[in-house]
């Protein structure tokens, strides 16, 4: 069996006596798109730091194809965002594009095109100076930076901040893109439409430990439904009912006194919210 693009076995990162990582394990599929969500402290960045190279576990492992993340050859198949991109101000977007995909062998002319162009960064946009840029111009510059060089593992750390509306609407496709072409995609995120949209696997982190892996299909299937009834009398109270209560619901259909019944699953967030709060409804 071939190594997995990402694996993450055991891993502990500790900053003196405070453990920002707790035996952390996980691995992704090939060509999957994951999200990767926990509140603020929760490990994320640390965690995708580790992944990057940029730094060392205090305990366990990561490994990019079955190479140490630290090794200069995992580096060549990984495509890496940091949550706070920094470039070269006195520099051209396309200069700093350059610069940066010397320092991966090169980048795929065409990848860059599709990308900058999905995002709406223009030529006259890349021939300005970074220095001139919006905060979200240069986000656009990062995400475009992290793919140019067709990179087979793509690590994206809140690659959602700072994109307007339709910004982040042409990402989400470009991600999809990627991953229908084979490229493996983990982005950490706090737009739970986002990860809605474009992911397939989950994983949740709470104080640096996974709290739960699942598929976006899962964690939907197993989501509480949010049903309202009306009775005849005019009275409408909205509740919760579990996924494996189905008799409850049965037996709302079968009082005589329930003149309506709607049933819609909880939404994404509402399900991540209980799973973090610790409440089985949301």
């Amino acid at each position: 069996m071939p190594a997995p693009p990402l694996e993450v076995r055991n891993v502990t990162k500790c900053f003196g006596d405070i453990a920002a990582v707790r035996e952390l394990s996980f691995a992704l599929e090939p060509g999957t798109i994951t999200g990767f969500l926990g509140p603020n402290g929760a490990g994320k960045s640390t965690t995708l730091r580790m992944v990057g190279g940029l730094l060392r576990p205090t305990a366990g492992e990561v490994s990019l194809f079955g190479v140490a993340a630290r090794d200069p050859r995992a580096r060549t198949t990984l495509g890496y965002m940091p949550a706070d991109p920094a470039f070269l101000p006195h520099l051209t977007g396309s200069d700093n594009l350059e610069l940066l995909a010397g320092l991966r062998g090169g980048a795929d002319d065409d990848v860059r095109r599709r990308a900058a162009g999905a995002l709406a960064l223009t030529d006259t946009d890349l021939s300005r100076r970074v220095g001139g840029y919006s905060s979200g111009m240069r986000q656009k510059l990062s995400i475009v930076a992290a793919v140019q060089h067709r990179p087979t593992l793509i690590v994206l750390d809140e690659p959602a901040n700072r994109l307007d509306p339709i910004a982040h609407h042409s990402f989400c496709e470009l991600m999809r893109d990627l991953a229908m072409a084979g490229h493996t995609v983990l982005l950490s995120s706090h737009v739970l439409a986002e990860v809605e949209a474009v992911c397939e696997f989950v994983l949740l982190v709470r104080e640096g430990a996974l709290l739960k892996s699942a598929t976006v299909a899962q964690l939907r299937e197993n989501a509480p439904r949010v049903v309202t009834v009306t009775r005849a009398d005019g009275t409408t109270w909205v509740t919760h009912v579990a996924a494996e209560r189905p008799d409850l619901l049965r037996g709302l259909l079968a009082d005589p006194d329930v003149v309506d019944l709607t049933v819609v699953p909880a939404s994404l967030e509402d399900v991540v919210l209980s799973l973090y709060t610790g409440s089985s409804t949301p």
